[in-house]
């Protein structure tokens, strides 16, 4: 379709707007009207693609085709950003109906968690990781931890062995660790070309 805009836009000398003086004899099918003075303000862009012309009958058919669509799109990205602040509220009300927190527990640096009988500690900082907040995890950890079984000294109670745990807790500890991002090269080497790539 814009294919065929651009064919006709290149056809017709380039596209212009028409005043309502041009309109006199008549105005193109589908063509809106614009004041007199349209040209020299700035005006939302749905306005002025409604009053766009090219100078032929079928170019402002096409004109007015792509504007309609362009006006369905905006619906559909209005009713779809309804939509999913709909679904946050909705996910919002479902964290707290079922004894979550909306913002997660950061009261200390480390969590204390009894692991299938095994009393181990957990980085926070570990859990708020970008790789790791959105694990089901970290969101039992950081928000549903309230909600967990205390031990007889009232540590959250995790039924998992302690090996697995561990062997997750050293993961995390490597997820935070430099090494994995970057590498420091030191002197010479750092000034040579072929240690950059």
């Amino acid at each position: 379709m814009f294919q065929r805009l651009a064919m006709m836009v290149s056809a017709s000398g380039g596209s212009r707007r028409r005043r309502s003086s041009d309109r006199q004899g008549g105005s193109a099918p589908g063509a809106a009207a614009s004041s007199p003075d349209s040209s020299e303000s700035v005006a939302p862009c749905e306005p002025q693609l409604q009053s766009l012309t090219c100078g032929s009958e079928e170019g402002d058919l096409v004109l007015k085709e792509a504007a309609g669509c362009i006006d369905d799109l905006r619906e559909m990205a209005k009713t779809a950003m309804g939509e999913m602040e709909q679904l946050g509220e909705e996910i919002k009300q479902l964290f707290v109906a079922n004894g979550g927190s909306l913002q997660p527990r950061q009261t200390e640096d480390r969590l204390r968690l009894n692991v299938g009988g095994t009393v181990m500690s957990i980085p926070v900082s570990a859990l708020l990781h970008p790789k790791m907040k959105q694990t089901y995890l970290a969101t039992l950890l950081l928000h549903f931890i309230d909600a967990l079984p205390k031990d007889a000294n009232q540590l959250p109670f995790l039924e998992m062995h302690p090996a697995y745990f561990r062997w997750l807790r050293d993961q995390l500890a490597l997820l935070e660790s430099p090494h994995l991002d970057e590498i420091s090269l030191h002197s010479p080497e750092a000034d040579d070309p072929s240690y950059a790539e």
